[in-house]
């Protein structure tokens, strides 16, 4: 999976260029700061690397049903989380509602 998953980046990689291309990418990617490269950087390697490799690790131990499971249903989740710490959104009422249903779902998935 690890390697699957490492080709599938590269071409998606690869194929972004043509499509990038009559935006004017390179002359954007000429302008970054070296903020932007950092950004850049983090979401290749620290979040898209990193996470695709733990996922495809956590596979054969837990399984797949088990983990797109929990990665996928705590998305929504952290999301909310994440937008409250950094941009001040307000936590709803029914952002914690979906939050317990998340959670609800997840343990009775995990039940044997």
């Amino acid at each position: 999976g690890v390697v699957l998953t490492f080709y599938a980046a590269v071409m998606g990689a690869f194929l972004l260029l043509f499509i990038a291309w009559p935006e004017g990418y390179v002359a954007q990617v000429e302008g970054m700061s070296w903020r932007g490269w950092l950004a850049v950087f983090y979401m290749g390697i620290g979040a898209s690397g990193i996470g695709y490799l733990l996922y495809n690790l956590s596979v054969p131990r837990v399984g797949p049903t088990r983990t797109s499971g929990v990665v996928y249903s705590w998305v929504p989740v952290w999301t909310a989380v994440l937008a409250f710490l950094f941009f001040g959104e307000p936590i709803t009422g029914e952002m914690v509602g979906s939050a317990a249903l998340v959670l609800i779902g997840l343990r009775l998935m995990m039940m044997p």
